[in-house]
C-alpha cells in the first residue's frame, strides 16, 4: 500500500472515531438531560420529574410503568418548598441585632463569639452542625462568663431531629445552655426552644 493510502485510511479512521463519538455523545445527552433535575426512576414517583425553573412535576409513565403520552401532572406531590440561601452569618446577624448584641466579638483568649448579648455567648450554627456549636458555645461561656446559648438554623423540617440531639446532650452532660433556633418554622429572628428533661 502506497504512502497515499495509509494516510487515506488514517484520515479516514480519524473521521469515523470523531462521528461516532459525535453521535454517541448527542444521543447520550438526550437521555442524560431529558430529565435534568428529575427524580429517581425506581421510587414511588417512577417516570417522574420536577422541572427546576418552574417547580412543575409532571410523568411519563404511570405506577404501573405504563408510559402516559401526553405526560400528566403528578398527583398529590406539593412543589418544593422555596429554598432559603441565607448564609450562617446571616441567620446569625438578624437574631443577634434583634437582641441588641454584638456580633463576631473578640474574646480575651482570640477566639471570636458569633453573638454576645448582656447575659449569653452564643453559637450559632446550620443545626446539623449541633455537636460542634454546643463545644463552642460552653468555650464563650468560660471565656466572657456568661450562659451558654446555642442558635440552631434549621434549613427544614428534618433538621428539627437536631434540636433533640442537643437537648439529649445538654441533659446527659447536666450543663446550663440555652437553646435558641431561627429558620424553618420558627420566629424570623429566632426564639427560645424548651429542652424538656430527658
Amino acid at each position: 500500500m502506497s504512502e497515499k493510502s495509509w494516510e487515506g485510511a488514517r484520515v479516514f479512521v480519524v473521521v469515523l472515531l470523531i462521528t461516532t463519538c459525535v453521535f454517541l455523545v448527542s444521543g447520550g445527552s438526550q437521555s442524560a438531560f431529558a430529565h435534568s433535575g428529575g427524580l429517581p426512576w425506581d421510587g414511588p414517583m417512577q417516570g417522574c420529574h420536577q422541572k427546576r425553573a418552574t417547580g412543575e412535576c409532571h410523568c411519563h409513565r404511570d405506577k404501573s410503568g405504563k408510559k402516559l403520552i401526553p405526560p400528566v401532572p403528578c398527583e398529590g406531590r406539593p412543589k418544593d418548598e422555596p429554598k432559603d440561601n441565607r448564609s450562617e452569618a446571616n441567620f446569625v446577624a438578624v437574631f443577634c441585632l434583634a437582641r441588641d448584641g454584638e456580633i463576631e466579638k473578640t474574646l480575651p483568649n482570640g477566639m471570636r463569639a458569633d453573638c454576645v448579648t448582656e447575659e449569653h455567648a452564643i453559637e450559632g450554627d446550620f443545626a446539623h452542625k449541633w455537636e460542634e456549636a454546643y463545644n463552642q458555645a460552653r468555650h464563650y461561656a468560660i471565656e466572657t462568663d456568661k450562659k451558654a446559648g446555642v442558635l440552631l438554623i434549621l434549613k427544614n423540617e428534618n433538621d428539627k431531629v437536631f434540636i433533640k440531639k442537643l437537648c439529649d446532650r445538654i441533659a446527659e452532660k447536666n450543663v446550663s445552655i440555652d437553646v435558641f433556633a431561627i429558620g424553618h418554622g420558627f420566629a424570623e429572628q429566632g426564639e427560645s426552644v424548651f429542652c424538656p428533661d430527658v
